[in-house]
């Protein structure tokens, strides 16, 4: 269970840093 827990919180991390980089690089070349 402590596994999976982070594994979620791995994934969640995850894509949250993408959308971040991908709005930095929306904003960048707007």
């Amino acid at each position: 269970m402590n596994t999976d827990l982070k594994l979620g919180l791995f994934t969640a991390v995850s894509t949250l840093v993408m959308i971040a980089i991908f709005a930095a690089v929306c904003v960048i070349f707007a």
